[in-house]
């Protein structure tokens, strides 16, 4: 990474931003009027050390090369609606996006078969076009979106077969539910929900023997990646120790990976990712723009994509006001991005102000000197000193 302490600052920042809960959160958050999400970062801060957002973000510049393959999967569908929420497939689409202009690497999504179309339009709304592998690989701005199978055997094989063809430096899991210990998987509220979800928890374990960095991003604690944070889960979140299901396990789950991102909104983390890869490759145009961001959720709206609260196919996940509340807040991440990497750019920006005259001292102590004269002359008209 090409300027590391500069990612590493803006995540601790940026981390502590989608960590505020200010509307309900993943997991079982909904059942509680008690704020979950900033004490479930905090353990998941307390385990990697060092802001979340950032470790995610190192390990993606560091270990993807131009032409790599990096896998990205994403994919929850909401009871009792039945079609995938937006939260997930937005950021995927977006992070997919970053991962092709930032590291020149192609991007492979995986999602159920009952999401495919749709994943494919949110990729191409993000700017990239989804293409066939044998096209796509090694040429800048495709994509790969795939099918993962919903049974567990086949998922096993097929988790086999993908990483043997793709050889993926990276994967990523976004809002992607993960089984608890009696291998069963649960949305927030706690229901069974093992019989729609693909199974890439076989990407991951495969992953993990194979040496290949992974990388989990949720709000809840039932996803890919929050292993490292299940004793929290069952101690803070209403469904984490007792589901309600027959399996009375709870929504706290056991598949791990090497990072976890933790937010508010699994988009959140993914979008934050992107902030520091930016930050921390000195390239602002990594993080997506306010008119991709419009495309993706607008294309997520007209294939179905739900807000799992009220079940509308907003293509977001948050509850519904004026403002979409995940492009306000990728727009503080923008802003914090541009006023620390712009002036690196374009050394004569306005931005870059301050710094240059930091560096002239003396001319900037003669210009002080000279407006404290014309200051002091101007106010001498109101306030006369007394004869």
């Amino acid at each position: 990474m090409k300027n590391e302490e500069l990612s590493y600052n803006l995540g601790e920042v940026i981390d502590r931003l989608i960590s505020v809960q200010f509307f309900m959160s993943g997991g079982g958050s909904a059942l509680t009027n008690k704020p979950v999400t900033n004490v479930l970062y905090d353990a998941a801060r307390e385990k990697a050390g060092a802001p979340l957002a950032h470790l995610a973000a190192k390990a993606l510049a560091d270990n993807v090369k131009p032409g790599d393959t990096v896998m990205i999967t994403t994919g929850l569908v909401a009871p009792p609606f039945m079609i995938a929420e937006g939260d997930g497939p937005i950021a995927a689409a977006t992070l997919a996006r970053a991962i092709d202009v930032g590291l020149e690497a192609t991007p492979i999504v995986v999602c159920e078969a009952s999401a495919f179309e749709a994943m494919k339009a949110l990729c191409l709304a993000a700017g990239l076009l989804p293409a066939p592998p044998e096209m796509a690989l090694g040429t800048p701005r495709k994509v790969i979106v795939l099918p993962f199978p919903l049974d567990d055997e086949l998922g096993r094989r097929e988790a086999v077969r993908l990483l043997d063809r793709f050889q993926p430096k990276g994967i990523i899991a976004i809002e992607k539910l993960a089984k608890n210990e009696k291998g069963v998987y649960h949305n927030g509220l706690g229901i069974d929900v093992s019989a729609v979800q693909a199974k890439v928890d076989h990407l991951f374990y495969l992953a993990r023997d194979r040496g290949i960095p992974t990388i989990g991003i949720g709000d809840g604690g039932n996803e890919i990646g929050t292993a490292c944070i299940a004793d929290a889960v069952r101690r803070y979140v209403p469904t984490g120790a007792k589901c309600g299901c027959p399996c009375g396990s709870g929504i706290a789950v056991t598949t791990p990976t090497d990072y976890c991102v933790f937010g508010s909104k699994s988009n959140y983390g993914g979008f934050a990712v992107e902030a520091c890869l930016a930050a921390g490759l000195e390239r602002p145009e990594i993080l997506h723009s306010e008119a991709v961001s419009r495309r993706v959720y607008d294309a997520g709206a007209r294939y179905g994509l739900v807000d799992p609260a009220t079940g509308l196919a907003f293509g977001w996940d948050e509850f519904p006001i004026e403002k979409n509340a995940g492009e306000l807040v990728t727009s503080l991440m923008r802003y914090m991005v541009a006023v620390r990497v712009v002036p690196r750019w374009y050394p004569d920006a306005i931005l870059s102000s301050s710094r240059k005259w930091a560096g002239q001292r003396a001319r900037a102590e003669e210009l002080v000197d000279r407006w404290t004269r014309f200051i002091v002359s101007a106010e001498k008209q109101y306030f006369p000193a007394s004869e």
